[in-house]
């Protein structure tokens, strides 16, 4: 049987559906309200994907698969610290929520390792599905343009389809831009191996005007840590391979020609807004980014400069870091996994993107290009929360497993070992069954807190089991921060609004 072109078996139906989540993902969180939420939202994260482990399990249970030991010591110990850190948090109940989304994009990106190491060819379909993703987005956007009474002055920064906030589009963008470049390399191989022509109206150039409407979203958007990343790794791009070289001017110039026939009425979204202005400070040109970085590395060393506040700590900081109170992160993966893991939480992370920089320095051609795509991520988390909301860390996550597999293939693994692999592969089906049971039933338990609190009928025997295991404790419709010693003050207020 076959889909899309691709023979169903135990390595691509979980690949399958996976592409199909990257969709997914964008019209679920768009079609139910509750989800809506950047709290709430990463509850599409847990479901899309424990089902994607889910699926992996039979063909890592079956395969003979190898993970070198101290990357599997290393990543224990990281995962055993933050959990460690999260219980020991302000907020252990509702910030497990956010501990069981890390966990689980890990051990999706693990899943994807194990999985493209042994069927690379299954990878093209995924890119696919970003770029399905990104032209989904695209058409909602120009059809709410061609809608809007007057589109020049809507609030394009909030009232938006697919995303709470215009700068996760611009998340998503940041990805897409290396994707076209990688795919626009990959087509050329192809053809020249096939010997197959590319005229105008070839495949080529319609990947090179998906890169110019990229473009034009990233000038649109307005966001300069977008701009930052695609700007960096297009030049690198360029060292790597010059092919295409021509498409590496083109489509930035033809994207910001077009950007400006469509510009609004809104400070937040013209990419050059600052350029011409006096007396604007740095602080204002990063939206207020170094008063958040320096404010929150002096909490943690105030704090908790061992442990860290835990997993989302930084949404339960009263009074609120800047006194921001809608901003739920540091915007900044840096120091977001300083100020919730503490050095070991930020220190293994930052070896393992030591080593597979190290080891993509010497690899093939094509695991230097997709490095771009990963690479892109990084820089832009390093200014912005695509590592922190849901949508942007599903991705990632994927961008990841896929690159790791790609510096790493099945080729390169040591074989002669065959039964002590078995059994490895054995124990790793087990752990992720666990896990994904421990996530799942967590998830579930989040999501009747969440849906019962808005529409179920509360009683006073409710609310008080609601405060006692708080993983979702609002007593209005928009979540906000509370100290764990002012519970039963929140409980009892919630309790007389039924009478």
């Amino acid at each position: 049987m076959q889909i899309f072109g691709i023979t169903l078996n135990r390595y691509s139906i979980p690949i399958v559906y996976l592409a199909c989540t990257i969709v997914g993902f964008l019209l679920m969180r768009e079609s139910i309200h509750i989800f809506q939420q950047p709290l709430t939202t990463r509850a599409i994260s847990l479901i899309l994907g424990t089902g994607f482990i889910a699926l992996s399990l039979p063909a890592i249970a079956t395969a003979k698969i190898a993970l070198p030991k101290q990357a599997s010591v290393l990543l224990i110990i990281w995962l055993a610290w933050t959990l460690l850190s999260t219980l020991l948090g302000d907020q252990p109940w509702p910030a497990m929520v956010r501990w069981f989304e890390i966990l689980t994009s890990v051990l999706m990106g693990l899943c994807l390792y194990f999985i493209l190491s042994k069927q690379p060819d299954l990878i093209n379909l995924l890119l696919k599905a970003i770029v399905a993703a990104v032209l989904l987005c695209l058409a909602a956007f120009i059809l709410y343009w061609n809608l809007l009474a007057n589109p020049i002055k809507h609030n394009w920064v909030s009232d938006i389809p697919f995303f709470v906030n215009i700068r996760h589009f611009g998340q998503l963008i940041a990805v897409a831009v290396p994707v076209g470049y990688f795919l626009l390399e990959m087509h050329a191989r192809e053809g020249k191996n096939t010997h197959r022509s590319t005229g105008f109206w070839g495949t080529s150039y319609w990947i090179a005007s998906y890169l110019i409407v990229c473009w034009a979203l990233v000038f649109w958007l307005g966001g300069r840590g977008t701009f930052l990343a695609v700007s960096i790794t297009t030049v690198l791009h360029f060292f790597i391979s010059k092919e295409h070289k021509q498409w590496l001017i083109i489509a930035p110039i033809a994207g910001l020609i077009i950007s400006l026939f469509f510009l609004v009425d809104n400070p937040s979204l013209n990419l050059l807004r600052h350029v011409g202005e006096k007396g604007v400070s740095l602080n204002a040109m990063s939206s207020s980014r170094l008063e958040i970085f320096i404010e929150s590395i002096v909490h943690w060393w105030r704090v908790a400069p061992i442990t860290g506040i835990g997993a989302d700590g930084y949404f339960y900081i009263i009074p609120a870091i800047g006194n921001a109170e809608g901003i739920a992160h540091p915007h900044s993966s840096i120091i977001q996994l300083l100020l919730a893991f503490g050095p070991i939480g930020l220190l293994i992370p930052s070896y393992f993107f030591f080593v597979l920089t190290k080891h993509i320095i010497k690899a093939d051609q094509t695991s230097q290009l997709f490095y771009l795509v990963l690479l892109s991520t990084l820089i832009l988390s390093v200014f912005d929360g695509i590592l922190y909301h849901a949508y942007g860390l599903f991705i990632s996550s994927i961008i990841a497993g896929i690159c790791i597999a790609l510096a790493w293939p099945a080729s390169n693994k040591a074989t002669e070992n065959q039964p002590t692999q078995k059994i490895f592969s054995k124990a790793v089906a087990l752990a992720l069954t666990i896990a994904i049971s421990a996530s799942a039933s967590y998830s579930a338990l989040f999501i009747y807190q969440l849906y019962y609190s808005q529409y179920g009928v509360k009683t006073e025997q409710w609310i008080n089991w609601n405060a006692r295991y708080p993983l979702y404790f609002s007593e209005t419709w928009n979540y906000q921060r509370y100290k764990t010693e002012e519970m039963e003050l929140l409980k009892q207020r919630y309790i007389e609004r039924l009478y």
